[in-house]
Order: C-alpha cells, then structure tokens, then sequence
C-alpha cells in the first residue's frame, strides 16, 4: 500500500518518529542438495563394502567428488581396478585425478580411505542425481573379477535467506496510517515465509531461515516462527543442520 506523498500528514515537534530498516519483505532460496549413500539390490554381499561420506553440493554443480572408503573383510587382499557410476541417466566413468591411483591393493581386514573419485556430468548434479545412482568398485581377488557397490541419491535442500522490509514508526496518534502499513508489512512477510515454508514441507523440502540481524531474529522469536523453521546465523549451519534433520532446531533468540 503505498502511501501518497500528499498524505496530510501533522507532526508536531517534540514527537520523534523512526524508521528500522530490518530485512524480511523479500525471501530467496539458496539450492543445494544432500547427497548420501542409500541401499541397493543390484549386487550381493561380497564381504567387499563401500562407504560414501555425506556431501552437501549445490544443486547447480556438474561434477560429483565423494570421500569414498572401501573395506575388504575377506581373508585374501583385493586389487581395486577402477570406480564408476551408474546413473538413470547414464554411465559415468571416473576422472581420476592422480595417474597412480589405480590400481591399488587393499590388505585383508583392512580399509582404504579416500580414494581418488571425480565424475564430470552432462547435468547438474541434482539433475543427475535425482533417482539413485549406482556406485560401483571393481576389483580382483582370487583370479577373478568382482564388483562391489552403493546407492547415492541427492536430496533437496532449501536454505531461505531472509531479508526483510519493516518499519517501525513512532509518531502521533494523527499518523497511525504509517504504523498500520509498516504492521501490514511485517505481518505480509511472516506470512509469506510461513507459507513458502509449508509448501515446500508439502514437496518434501527441508528448509532453515538464515538471518544475520538481531531485531529480525527476534521479529521471528516473537511471532513463533522460529518454532516452525530453523532460524540459523550461517548459510554453513542451515546446510549442516538440513543434512542432519533430527538434530536440535535452533530457536531466533
């Protein structure tokens, strides 16, 4: 509701009036995914098992570069050949980055950590990733060439970066129209964060709040938000605490 500059408007001297400016009319959304190991069918236990470190990409990012360890329970040592990823929208073989990394023998009972793994994509990596892909390691032991395997799927993230648009205006009894509008304003905008909120919980999104400014985070204290979505200081703490769900939900205060 924009207010006409001939609004006739008395303020007598001796009343202050003043303007906050607080950050929350407008909310965006910073993308990124949850990348994680999940199951899979396609192979048996081979006493050979793959672990992939959770990973927290941008959705945007063509490339995907796990922490990957393999561990050989069997009573001979493994020779691991090569990596590479099956996807629903294709095969990808593995850009390894050092010309020594394979082939490389693993002990029994033994793990190797960190292997060097990178895979250049035709998508983005939330495109590429949005059904379970199939990681697979290929090795020998005993002669013989066997495969040993993990799922990965990427999982969206939602962090909503608010910046708001509040004013706070004290002034005479004859200017209460500005207080309403600034009123209107801040509760259109926790209306809307609320909402946008919902709908993406109703998409199966998680979503944090990241704001910095202190008159904000109590904005949202005192209006519960804060009970509904995560209110974080970091876009680094919002990532953490969505790829981990179940941890405790910081409160704006």
């Amino acid at each position: 509701m924009p207010i006409s500059p001939t609004l006739p408007l008395r303020i007598d001297r001796g009343f202050a009036y003043a303007l906050m400016g607080v950050a929350i009319a407008t909310v965006a959304c910073d993308p990124g995914l949850r990348v994680r190991q999940v199951p899979t069918s396609e192979a048996p236990p081979t006493g050979v098992t793959v672990s992939i470190a959770l990973g927290r990409p941008l959705a945007a990012e063509m490339y995907y570069a796990p922490d990957v360890n393999v561990t050989n329970a069997l009573t001979t040592p493994i020779t691991i050949l090569r990596v590479d990823l099956i996807t629903a929208r294709g095969g990808y073989a593995n850009k390894q980055l050092r010309p020594d990394s394979f082939p490389v023998t693993v002990a029994p009972s033994a793990t190797i950590a960190d292997l060097d793994v990178w895979f250049d994509f035709r998508d983005s990596i939330q495109t590429t990733l949005q059904k379970t892909a199939r990681f697979r390691v290929h090795y020998i032991v005993d002669h013989r060439e066997e495969i040993a395997e993990a799922g990965v799927i990427g999982e969206p993230l939602v962090v909503v970066l608010a910046a708001c648009a509040l004013a706070v205006v004290v002034v005479r009894r004859r200017s209460v129209a500005i207080g309403l509008v600034a009123a209107q304003s801040l509760v259109l905008g926790v209306a809307a964060l609320v909402e946008s909120a919902a709908e993406m919980h109703k998409r199966g999104r998680v979503v944090a709040v990241v704001c910095r400014a202190p008159q904000v985070r109590r904005t949202l204290s005192l209006t519960g938000v804060d009970e509904q979505v995560p209110v974080c200081w970091t876009r680094e703490e919002a990532l953490e605490l969505l790829a981990n769900p179940h941890q405790t939900v910081p409160r704006a205060t």
